[in-house]
């Protein structure tokens, strides 16, 4: 097994990592808790492929979540690997993926190609 996942039975706290895009981000943002959706509009957090926003923890740190923009699902270019992107933005950490990005077999294998940092699950 990739030593960035966790072993059958091993758990782990985890951050959600949330996917979002244009049209799916009014949705979303309704799902996040009232202090992330604050966080988000006052960061001016778009979803334009690509970007992501880490969101605060409660008082004494950590991460409560990120969001990752991507392309439309009907976009004829969108880039199924971009989700592997992540691991040079994230902070070290386990995070697990919230919701299915386009293609969540693609998006395992990008996010598992630079983990040396991450326990991703």
């Amino acid at each position: 097994m990739h030593p960035a996942f966790l072993p059958r039975g091993q758990t782990a706290p985890t951050v959600p990592v949330t996917f979002v895009t244009a049209s799916t981000w009014r949705e979303q943002r309704e799902l996040i808790d009232s202090r992330g959706r604050a966080f988000a509009d006052a960061s001016g957090f778009e979803p334009k492929a690509g970007r992501h926003l880490l969101l605060p923890g409660a008082e004494g740190g950590g991460l409560a979540g990120v969001l990752f923009a991507l392309e439309g699902a009907d976009d004829p270019n969108k880039d199924l690997f971009r989700p592997g992107a992540l691991c040079g933005l994230l902070p070290a950490g386990a995070y697990r993926f919230a919701n299915p990005p386009h293609d969540s077999k693609l998006a395992a294998l990008a996010f598992t190609r630079d983990v040396s940092k991450l326990s991703c699950i």
